[in-house]
């Protein structure tokens, strides 16, 4: 072959080279072209299709409509997108774990996850929860044991006894209550006396647990309760007896409503009341009701502290209206308490000088005028 049909040859298949680039080069921005248009819109646009929401814009929506919003009655109802089981098999588990992390996790669902489970299961619920120290897992482990109590009591108390103590100590409270609403506030006392003496003791000492749940049971009941502390296993209960009563009153002392049965509570205690508590609740009250702190007298039996009760609520009184101490120094004169009749006049004599002084400042002597 010539020189001359060798050089055509190359530049023809040169130019099918490049012609063959072009082409795919145009190919390629044609297809973009059809996969991103141009900014005008078409002239009627193709109704998406509909995307199932995710489970925190359901969340959202419902609290943005809360005239649609209902209470779920299980948590598969809330979550729908999880499909739950009555087993704890791997999604109960992978949910669990985005309960306890999850930063806006709602009571109501720990509640809703743990009623949603049979009884069959509470045992590998509680094993998951036993290593966990998030507030959700408290939280949840209280619930357990509510609920656990409900249905079966001593099997609930008998996986409490396998915890160490500071998870006994947190789950109590849950056995307690659920089971003083059925058998009685003072009678549970008694119980769990008897079954966790150290634990209760330790509860009550650091966090006045039992003075706490007292608040919520009829007067009668405090009262009842009250004798069953008193007269628990050994000596160190009758001090806290002493306690959980001046905690009751305490929670009387802010309620205007009730704040006289203070009163009551301590002339029908059913042991005699420690004088030294006596007085810190009279020097409380006499701020609020100094009639109410005088009637506690009587109850503040030591003499350093009935005498410093006595100032108190005589100084208290004084402000309020002199003229009553009067009446009481006539009330100790009759029951022959001399130096409480004493004190009284003299804080009354004491704050006379100074009232008189007061109204000559303010209404001082005008002579006639002459003219």
């Amino acid at each position: 072959m010539s020189d001359d049909a060798s050089r055509s040859r190359a530049q023809l298949e040169r130019a099918l080279f490049w012609g063959c680039g072009w082409a795919l080069s145009l190919l390629a921005v044609y297809g973009a072209a059809r996969m991103w248009p141009s900014g005008e819109p078409p002239a009627e646009v193709a109704e998406a299709p509909a995307v199932e929401s995710t489970p925190v814009e359901q969340v959202a929506t419902a609290e943005e409509a809360p005239e649609q919003s209902t209470q779920p009655a299980t948590w598969a109802e809330l979550r729908p997108d999880i499909g739950l089981g009555p087993r704890m098999d791997y999604r109960r588990r992978a949910l669990l774990q985005e309960i306890l992390t999850e930063e806006s996790s709602r009571p109501e669902w720990i509640t809703t996850y743990v009623e949603s489970l049979p009884i069959t299961e509470y045992p590998e619920l509680l094993q998951l929860l036993q290593d966990d120290l998030s507030n959700s897992a408290t939280i949840m482990l209280a619930v357990l044991f509510a609920e656990w109590t409900r249905q079966d009591p001593e099997g609930a108390v008998e996986a409490m006894r396998g915890l160490e103590q500071r998870m006994r100590r947190n789950v109590l409270p849950s056995i307690f209550e659920v089971r003083a609403e059925t058998n009685g506030y003072a009678n549970t006392v008694r119980w769990a006396q008897q079954q966790f003496g150290d634990d209760l003791l330790v509860m009550q000492r650091n966090g006045s647990f039992l003075s706490n749940s007292l608040n919520s049971q009829s007067f009668a009941e405090q009262l009842t309760a009250l004798e069953a502390i008193y007269l628990g296993p050994d000596e160190s209960w009758q001090e806290q007896a002493q306690n959980a009563a001046a905690d009751l009153a305490m929670s009387y002392m802010y309620d205007n409503v009730q704040r006289t049965r203070i009163v009551d509570l301590y002339e029908h205690l059913p042991f005699q009341p420690n004088s030294k508590v006596v007085n810190l609740v009279v020097s409380q009250l006499a701020e609020q009701e100094p009639g109410a702190a005088y009637r506690l007298l009587d109850q503040v039996a030591l003499p350093q502290e009935r005498q410093e009760a006595m100032q108190t609520v005589f100084r208290a009184q004084s402000q309020r209206d002199p003229a009553e101490l009067l009446v009481w120094a006539q009330d100790f004169e009759a029951k022959g308490d001399t130096r409480g009749a004493e004190l009284a006049r003299q804080i009354y004599n004491a704050e006379q000088p100074a009232a008189q002084e007061e109204v000559f400042e303010l209404t001082p002597f005008e002579l006639p005028s002459l003219e």
